[in-house]
């Protein structure tokens, strides 16, 4: 008798689980990611070095030009006074602002966040940087600046450095560019801000001073991972 009850048991139990898998049920899922590299680069103000007076009676040491100085931080513009090729301080080049010029401002948003962005700029110019003005950000050439019906010498070269950058917002906000830490950091939000100053010379090459006029020119702001 208890030999019959227990195979019973055993056969009633392997009947339950039989029953069970046979409502087993499958779903097929399908997984997906979304890849964007791509963010957003725009161009909040351009850079703008306000009405000069510029003056040039004979031609300058290419080497130690006059120049003007647009800070930054959005201090009064500073004229520094260069030396003829003879290598005594000019007399014959001035630079001096009437009204005061206005920073670069550049903003990133979409990025990702709390990663670091290279910064480069490019003029597609050939100058290059004199030495008594500081070294430049990596690209930097020189940016030409000419009128409309100007003279074959009658033109401006910009130059920049990171001293004449500053982060805005991010993990570095408030400081200038490192070119060899990359040190343009996002938020949390993928998003910061960038300020870009600079140095205006007129061709050191021009005996004369140049014409009144609006002088234009271009330059190019690379940001990558």
């Amino acid at each position: 008798m208890f030999k019959r009850n227990h195979i019973n048991v055993a056969i009633a139990a392997t009947a339950l689980l039989t029953s069970s898998a046979a409502f087993a049920e499958t779903v097929t899922s399908t997984a997906s990611v979304t890849v964007q590299n791509a963010f957003t680069l725009a161009e909040v103000a351009p850079l703008n070095f306000g009405a000069l007076r510029v003056t040039q009676g004979a031609a300058q040491d290419p080497v130690l030009p006059a120049f003007i100085t647009l800070p930054v931080d959005g201090s009064a513009m500073v004229p520094t006074g260069g030396q003829t090729n003879g290598g005594s301080a000019s007399t014959d080049a001035n630079m001096t602002a009437i009204t005061q010029g206005s920073i670069a401002e550049y903003a990133i948003s979409n990025a990702a966040p709390f990663t670091n962005l290279t910064v480069t700029v490019a003029s597609g110019a050939s100058a290059t940087a004199a030495s008594g003005i500081a070294g430049t950000i990596t690209g930097v050439n020189g940016a030409t600046m000419v009128t409309a019906g100007g003279g074959t010498n009658e033109s401006f070269i910009i130059y920049a450095t990171v001293a004449d950058t500053l982060i805005v917002g991010g993990a570095n906000d408030g400081i200038a560019l490192n070119a060899t830490a990359s040190n343009l950091r996002t938020d949390a939000a993928g998003t910061v801000g960038l300020q870009l100053g600079g140095v205006l010379a007129f061709n050191p090459l021009a005996a004369t001073s140049p014409n009144d006029g609006v002088y234009n020119g271009s330059y190019t702001l690379e940001v990558a991972y």
